[in-house]
């Protein structure tokens, strides 16, 4: 009779020790497999944690792949989409800044206001009012023109993440918007008489003239237009302790965008310090 010995190698393995042959063998194959009789304790434990780390491990290769895809439909379903509604109406070649307010107002079915001024407000209100030099500082060209090509692709921008990262292109912008208007918000025959009432001598009579050529003498549109920026720009000046823009100054800095008068000289167009 032959004595054997079984034991479990530095492997964990189970194997077979014949003395008379003086070499060991292993008993089976465990094949991978955790529960196999063949292998110890402690490496059936080892090899089951490697076996459900490479489960997970493909687990987390299919979900990436899902959204992977996922990622590539959302891509190819947003380039198909026709955009907001307005964006149906418009000619391929049509482009916001610089088209008329009347037909940015048809285009835009009704919008009260022109969006993109609306948005950059919203967002400046937000994100801005204590900015020193607000209206004053410009931002970046560059910057600004990418802005405004973006809003062109798509109105859907993050206006707050624009402001965040610099609220001086916002304000830029909103002043580019009225320089590129083909006709100034003040038409031409409205800002004759605004010059004319300049011209009185009573502060009372003045603005009496004023307001009248204002309301009456604006269309509808443009007067919803300036009511919004002036709101806008009050509020402004809330904050001129700590933004430094006073009414002085933020008239000197949209006076050209808004009026676009044939003048060089502020002085000229405000006849009175009152």
């Amino acid at each position: 009779t032959v004595e054997v010995d079984f034991f479990y190698d530095d492997d964990g393995i189970l194997c077979i020790d014949d003395g008379s042959l003086s070499r060991t063998q292993s008993i089976g194959e465990y094949e991978g497999d955790w529960s196999s009789p063949f292998l110890s304790p402690d490496r059936r434990r080892k090899e089951r944690q490697k076996q459900e780390a490479r489960k997970l491990k493909e687990q987390r290769k299919v979900e990436e792949k899902r959204k992977r895809e996922l990622r590539k439909e959302e891509k190819q379903r947003k380039a198909r989409s026709p955009g907001p509604p307005y964006r149906k109406l418009a000619p391929p070649t049509w482009i916001y800044f610089g088209t008329d307010l009347h037909e940015l107002e048809e285009i835009q079915r009704g919008a009260q206001l022109p969006v993109f001024v609306a948005k950059c407000v919203k967002a400046i209100e937000n994100h801005g009012m204590k900015t020193e030099g607000l209206y004053r500082v410009s931002g970046k060209k560059d910057v600004v023109d990418t802005l405004k090509t973006k809003f062109d692709l798509s109105p859907n921008l993050d206006f707050d993440l624009w402001a965040q990262e610099s609220v001086h292109v916002l304000t830029t912008a909103v002043k580019s918007f009225f320089q590129d208007l083909p006709e100034p918000l003040f038409p031409e025959q409205v800002l004759e008489k605004l010059l004319s009432a300049m011209a009185k001598p009573e502060k009372e009579e003045r603005r009496e003239k004023l307001k009248k050529y204002v309301e009456s003498g604006l269309p509808s549109l443009n007067y919803r237009v300036l009511k919004h920026i002036v709101v806008h720009l009050h509020k402004v000046t809330q904050h001129s302790d700590v933004n430094k823009m006073m009414a002085s100054n933020l008239s000197i800095v949209f006076w050209p965008t808004l009026v676009r008068p044939n003048i060089t000289n502020i002085k000229d167009l405000i006849a009175s310090p009152d």
